[in-house]
This record gives structure tokens, C-alpha cells and sequence, in this order.
């Protein structure tokens, strides 16, 4: 079995983080790496480094929150969970929130973004699968 690679999320490099990564999600083409943390904070790496790429804030995150994020396929856009309720889109150049998706009443279980359409597709305790054209 071949041995994993370790990457420091830390932007300093040293030991003390002080977050934790609760949800990780590849972009299509394998270039970013999406990570969902516990601190209201999603981070975009550059694959296979501990590159912090862009920071987005805006998403709350719960204490016992399992959030998701997902990148569109151009990679112009950042879709995450939010704790109420609702999926907040960043803008991927400005880091500004570009919109806020508030439709499901229950928590958010999952997340995904077409390949090729501007749609993304959520699911959520409320029994609800919802398609968004964004």
C-alpha cells in the first residue's frame, strides 16, 4: 500500500491549528481541494500542498454541523452549508458572498454541483432534494 500524503492546513506551517476540517471535497478537475471547518470558515487549497488558495467566511457552522461545500466547474464559484439551513455562494475571485439559498428547514446532509449546467442539487433532513439554477 502506497503511503499518504500529509499536508498542514496551517497557513503559518507551524504545529497549532486551530481549526479542524469537518468536510473535504475534491474539485471536478482535481486542482483545489475544499475543505470545511469547524471556525465559519471554508478553505480552498491548491491540490497536493498546504497552499491556502482563497478564504471564505459567511457559512456558521454548528458544534455538531457536518458541512459541504462544493466548486463549479469553472471554478468561478463556491457553493458551502450553512448551520441555518441555508447554502451561501461565494464569488471564487472577490471571496464575496454572491448568494444565499434558503429554501430547505432542516439541516443540509448534502451538496453537488452539476458538471457541465449551472445547477447544484441538496438534500436535507426536511425529506427535500432540491435543484437550484445558480
Amino acid at each position: 500500500m502506497k503511503k499518504a500524503n500529509s499536508y498542514n492546513m496551517n497557513s503559518f506551517g507551524d504545529d497549532h491549528v486551530s481549526f479542524s476540517a469537518l468536510d473535504l471535497h475534491a474539485s471536478q478537475d482535481g486542482k483545489y481541494v475544499i475543505a470545511c471547518t469547524d471556525k465559519d470558515r471554508v478553505i480552498m487549497f491548491a491540490s497536493n500542498s498546504n497552499i491556502q488558495v482563497r478564504n471564505f467566511y459567511g457559512a456558521e457552522s454548528g458544534q455538531y454541523f457536518n458541512p459541504r461545500a462544493v466548486l463549479d466547474c469553472n471554478h468561478s464559484n463556491l457553493y458551502a452549508t450553512s448551520y441555518d439551513n441555508s447554502i451561501i455562494g461565494w464569488d471564487v475571485g472577490s471571496q464575496r458572498p454572491s448568494a444565499k439559498l434558503t429554501d430547505h428547514t432542516k439541516m443540509i446532509r448534502s451538496l453537488h454541483v452539476h458538471a457541465t449546467e449551472p445547477q447544484l442539487v441538496s438534500g436535507s433532513y426536511d425529506r427535500t432534494v432540491r435543484l437550484w439554477s445558480v
